[in-house]
């Protein structure tokens, strides 16, 4: 016999009018119903009706590198490929994933051969920053070369997503955080090396002909990449398996106490001269195929609604019985087909064969019929004022109001006070001094400065006006003369340096006075360490929006990348003191904020 496959997944829920609109076509099993199923109850990380992929100490997996996967407080990391040690063909597969930045795997599955794994698995793709082929089919939840996922999804480091995948015969279906991305018809793929598009792929071999049950494998690649909550639930075998016999049958009945909503009875039953023995799982509201075992012939069965489970014996006679919970007995019309030996096996007590309790229906919010009803009363927004005399909020520091730097201190060590001068209310860097470093550190913050540049015409680029903003001394909001004066666009006014250019260029000309409101969303990491949030961005340049809810892939630099490392809630803001034609400041403010943490 071969192994037996993974436990049984009955995902249904009755969808009202407004989710039929989005009912999967004929063939497709997986619907905004089979989503919601899958949501872990309140209070709760268990999915519903599945059973753990892999089990903590990792006994019931594979690797071709022992001890390169472990698992640590339920999250499992690791190089290479961890492989199920059981075939899996018809299955959902539900689980969390994260990726720290430049991190690259996926979920392989059906793996026929893992000694070559890329020409006989399909892949879930995985990874954090864009593929360097730059092929869209290689984007994250693509089915690597073969389906490009409707929309480029942003990873952000640290961050958890979820990941649904359904597989059911020739159809393919992924989800990342409930939206769906994939859904795939393999049986269209019928050209070696070639999508149904014309483009082409790795496989030498027709997906059509591809094998339909196979291995399963977490996948890690390059850089790290975490999961955790994996849990599935098989689907009914295909009719070709049921066909084939019991050794490519589902053997869910093996563990009935993984599916709080089947009942599995075994029955042994004669049926004309023949005895036959059998496991029948009872489920109004799905239709399986099984199989039977008739003395070493094979037969099919399968469970319709209401408790019948039809058998269709080797000579091709079709036979329905009727699970009676009363009488504990298989009914075909008027003849009773009792266990052998005529005795009430204990298993198929009423209780044991009673039909399912009903799924929770999909939850949508009551009707509203008065204003009151959504009115909110309890939430006490604080007062801010803004005097019209300086437009300072009432709860902002003052950074610099023309006159001090109090609020301030030197970068350079050697200086006992910042050096900057100060004239007519107007802040100015001097050569060969430090840069300047609140005294007071900020996490979550909105800073508005106002800085005027030098009218140069024989300077131009990263010499006319170069400063910039590094909240905690780390992330840096460039400020320059872009007033026509080209330069690389993640480098101009307004950028994050060297990661995001402006939305649009609202430079003013040398002289005239310019305005920055800027909101930064500080990172959030983790007791050890990990990143559960990237910092943000969000800023007006002259009034006109040119960040939105930026996010950030680490410190800002001048040369490469710097992936985030740990460092305190709070750091101080610093006003950089470049060597190129400096730009003047003045009316500057900040805000303490906290903000609502972006992640998950």
């Amino acid at each position: 016999m071969k192994k037996t496959p993974l436990v049984l997944l009955a995902l249904a829920l009755a969808l009202g009018a407004a989710a039929a609109a989005n009912a999967a076509p004929a063939g497709f099993t997986d619907d905004a119903a089979s989503l919601a199923a899958l949501k872990p109850p309140a209070g709760s990380r268990q999915w519903p009706a599945a059973a753990p992929l892999f089990a903590a100490d990792l006994s019931n997996a594979a690797t071709s590198q022992p001890g390169a996967w472990s698992c640590k407080d339920g999250v499992f990391t690791g190089k290479g490929i961890a492989w199920t040690r059981t075939a899996g063909e018809n299955f959902y597969l539900a689980l969390e994933f994260r990726a720290q930045a430049k991190a690259d795997g996926g979920i392989f599955f059906r793996c026929s051969d893992t000694k070559d794994s890329v020409q006989n698995s399909l892949e879930v793709q995985i990874m954090q920053g864009d593929h360097p082929t730059g092929n869209e089919r290689a984007l994250v939840g693509a089915l690597y070369d073969l389906a490009a996922p409707s929309r480029q999804v942003e990873i952000e480091p640290g961050r958890w997503y979820s990941l649904l995948l359904a597989a059911d015969g020739a159809k393919i279906t992924v989800y990342i955080d409930n939206e769906r991305l994939v859904r795939a018809d393999l049986d269209k793929w019928t050209t070696a090396g070639k999508n149904p598009d014309g483009t082409a792929n790795k496989f030498k071999r027709p997906l059509a002909a591809f094998a339909r049950s196979g291995l399963i494998g977490l996948h890690a690649a390059d850089g790290k990449i975490e999961y955790r909550n994996l849990f599935i639930d098989t689907l009914p075998p295909s009719p070709a398996a049921a066909a084939a016999g019991p050794d490519l049958a589902s053997s869910r009945a093996d563990n009935p106490t993984l599916l709080p909503f089947v009942t599995s009875v075994p029955w042994t039953a004669k049926l004309g001269k023949e005895q036959l023995t059998s496991t029948f799982t009872f489920r109004p509201d799905f239709t399986y195929k099984e199989n039977w075992r008739d003395k070493d012939k094979y037969g099919a069965w399968s469970l319709a609604p209401g408790n019948k489970v039809i058998l269709k014996t080797p000579d091709n006679t079709t036979i329905t019985l009727i699970a009676d919970p009363a009488a504990a007995v298989l009914r075909r019309g008027s003849t009773n087909y009792t266990p052998v030996g005529g005795a009430k096996p204990a298993t198929a007590s009423p209780t044991a064969i009673s039909p399912c309790p009903p799924l929770p229906p999909v939850t949508y919010l009551p009707p509203t019929t008065l204003p009151a009803e959504t009115e909110d009363w309890t939430t006490r927004v604080p007062v801010v004022t803004v005097p019209a005399a300086n437009g300072i909020p009432s709860d902002a520091t003052v950074l610099f109001d023309g006159s001090s730097l109090a609020a301030w201190e030197s970068t350079n060590a050697k200086e006992t006070a910042p050096l900057w001068k100060i004239a007519g209310g107007v802040l100015t860097p001097i050569d060969k001094t430090g840069s300047l470093r609140t005294k007071t550190a900020y996490g979550d913050m909105q800073i508005h400065l106002e800085f005027r540049t030098q009218t140069n015409p024989a300077k131009s680029g990263q010499s006319r006006g170069n400063s910039g903003l590094l909240f905690m001394g780390l992330y840096e909001f460039q400020i320059l003369d872009s007033h026509e004066n080209p330069t690389y666009a993640n480098g101009q006014a307004a950028a994050i340096y060297k990661q995001h250019p402006p939305l649009a260029n609202a430079s003013r000309a040398p002289g005239e006075w310019q305005t920055y409101d800027v909101i930064f969303i500080a990172p959030r990491f983790a007791a050890d360490g990990v990143l559960l949030s990237p910092a943000r961005i969000t800023a007006f340049h002259n009034g006109v929006l040119v960040q939105h809810d930026a996010i950030l892939t680490g410190p800002t630099t001048h040369r490469g990348r710097l992936a985030y490392t740990q460092h305190p809630a709070k750091l101080p803001l610093t006003l950089q003191n470049h060597a190129h034609d400096r730009p003047s400041f003045r009316n500057i403010w900040a805000r303490d904020l906290t903000l609502p943490h972006p992640a998950k």
